[in-house]
């Protein structure tokens, strides 16, 4: 491996060659998305390149939210991007320390998709009209979120699904689509609001969107802890096809 070097834009042609030196994951196949959102949202590219300047591999991080993904075969690699911001939370496809914990990659094919998905809870889509509310739901439950991100994902065609009750946001989930696939990320439910199945509905809806849509395959990546989230990926159809490893630097 050659140098390390933060970028302000990379090619098609460049995430093309990062593509293809990569194990195969279909979270992959986000990662022409991951980066035009980041640089939409003040993000930070970090590309690694051989010694013969062709890229490698990439990092994609989020200063606000303080969170990286680094799309990567080698560990020394990854633990040089690794390296690159303490304090930071860190994702990976494979395990570079002792202290990571795993959020297991779901998927399934639309086509095997069950006919008889029922809502239990309403549903809607984000109206945009309301951002603020959104923003607002979405940094009591995370304590921080990059708002520039939440531009950026609307407009290229992310949605955001949201559980109303007594007038408030409670729930939400997003749906990202690119080149036909959905990936399904950020489920949250507030706490009291729990044990209504919000959550089983809030997936229940995107799955019925990215079907209405036609999309291919939807994808979901669950922490190892999200037990209620395994179990509703799992009851709906979806197959275990991986995992992405999350460590913080010491």
């Amino acid at each position: 491996m050659g140098k390390v070097i933060r970028v302000d834009e990379i090619s098609p042609g460049e995430i093309s060659l990062i593509f293809h030196k990569l194990n195969y994951s279909t979270l992959n196949y986000f990662i022409p998305l991951f980066v035009q959102e980041a640089m939409e949202s003040n993000g930070e590219l970090y590309v690694a390149y051989s010694k013969d300047k062709t890229p490698e591999s990439l990092f994609v991080y989020d200063p606000v939210e303080k969170s990286g993904t680094c799309f990567t075969n080698d560990r020394n690699t990854a633990l040089k991007f690794y390296h690159l911001k303490p304090d930071s939370e860190f994702f990976t496809s494979f395990p570079c320390i002792s202290s990571c914990t795993y959020e297991t990659l779901f998927s399934i094919d639309i086509g095997m998709v069950r006919n008889d998905l029922v809502l239990k809870q309403q549903i809607q889509i984000f109206d945009e009209m309301k951002r603020g509310d959104l923003i607002r739901f979405m940094l009591n439950a995370y304590g921080k979120v990059n708002i520039n991100w939440v531009n950026s994902a609307l407009q290229h065609g992310e949605k955001c699904f949201i559980c109303i009750k007594e007038s408030k946001i409670v729930g939400m989930g997003w749906l990202g689509i690119f080149e036909g696939i959905g990936r399904l990320h950020s489920l949250y439910v507030q706490e009291n609001y729990r044990n209504m199945r919000i959550g089983e509905s809030l997936v229940t809806a995107r799955i019925q969107w990215a079907r209405f849509v036609r999309l291919r395959k939807v994808v979901s990546e669950i922490p190892e802890k999200s037990t209620y989230s395994r179990e509703i990926a799992i009851k709906f159809g979806f197959a275990d096809v991986g995992k992405i490893y999350r460590w913080f630097h010491p």
